[in-house]
């Protein structure tokens, strides 16, 4: 996608500079486990393209790739039969069909981890209640938490 894609983790290469008065490197602090095991396939599913492509990066520097960025129902569930992501990351609510019923389509096929993204946390577990959600705006550490629930979930 972009050059920065290349680089690593964030925070990683800015770490690595960190020498103590010693000249012994510092310790590097400890990444969340799934961006230390696991590799994943994701693609995203979300209509405003500005943060479809600030979740991809993120999601790259943590070490994954993105298979695609989707902005509408039937994209995704296409995009997810050609690609067969590991994991998804969806919007909850597209202006062009529903991230919700995307995921229904896809489920039909095949299970994959999901995490819903939203601005209706109450809405999204009225309707999902065993659903991994998690609130608009996000931090990166609350991405790594949900995609590791989705995970465990999907193994249970």
């Amino acid at each position: 996608m972009h050059p920065a894609h290349n680089m690593p983790p964030a925070g990683i290469a800015a770490q690595a500079d960190n020498h103590s008065d010693d000249g012994a490197m510092a310790a590097l602090p400890a990444l969340p486990l799934v961006e230390l095991i696991t590799s994943l396939r994701i693609l995203i599913v979300e209509d405003d393209a500005m943060i479809g492509w600030l979740l991809g990066d993120m999601l790259e520097l943590m070490g994954h790739k993105v298979s695609a960025i989707e902005t509408t129902e039937d994209g995704a569930v296409a995009a997810a039969a050609r690609y067969t992501p590991d994991m998804m990351i969806v919007d909850a609510q597209l202006r062009v069909g529903s991230g919700l019923a995307a995921v229904e389509r896809i489920l039909r096929d095949r299970f994959v981890p999901h995490v819903f993204v939203t601005g209706d946390l109450r809405g999204v577990r009225k309707l999902r209640p065993s659903a991994v959600v998690i609130a608009k705006p996000f931090t990166e550490a609350g991405l790594v938490e949900a995609m590791k629930s989705a995970r465990e979930a999907a193994r249970s």
